[in-house]
């Protein structure tokens, strides 16, 4: 994956977050809360969480997620993928790419979460392989620890 087309997809999560979601009337968005840890490849399994389970022809993807209690921390990305996300009311927008041709591993986008995770759900996903080009049938969904 380019930079460009990187930063393309943090954009796209961006403008949908803002143009697709009700905060219930906040104006400004707010950053994720910071992960407890560094960026280490799977959070700790002592930790509550989820990971993203990903389509094996997916090498970048934009999901919002919807989070109604505000559960989900940072999100935390592994070192073979780079990443991005943005909070704004009860939804969650991540895009990352792997930053090589090769299939997002399970595991590699971790979520950690302060309570059961009941409520949390992916919203909408869309993945694009190397070239870029959209997935119709690729999967996202969150996989528990």
């Amino acid at each position: 994956m380019t930079r460009l087309m990187t930063h393309l997809l943090t954009f796209a999560a961006a403008l949908a977050l803002f143009t697709g979601c009700d905060d219930g009337g906040s104006a400004e968005p707010t950053d994720p809360p910071a992960a407890d840890s560094g960026v280490p490849d799977t959070p700790d399994p002592e930790v509550p969480g989820a990971f993203l389970g990903i389509s094996a022809d997916a090498r970048a993807c934009e999901v919002m997620l919807h989070d109604p209690e505000g559960q989900l921390g940072a999100p935390v990305f592994g070192p073979a993928v780079e990443g991005r996300s943005l909070r704004r009311g009860d939804h969650l927008a991540l895009a990352f790419a792997h930053r090589a041709d090769a299939p997002i591993a399970a595991g590699a986008v971790g979520l950690v979460t302060q309570g059961d995770g009941d409520g949390v759900a992916v919203a909408s996903a869309k993945c694009f392989d190397a070239a870029g080009h959209a997935l119709p049938e690729a999967v996202v969904s969150l996989d528990a620890i």
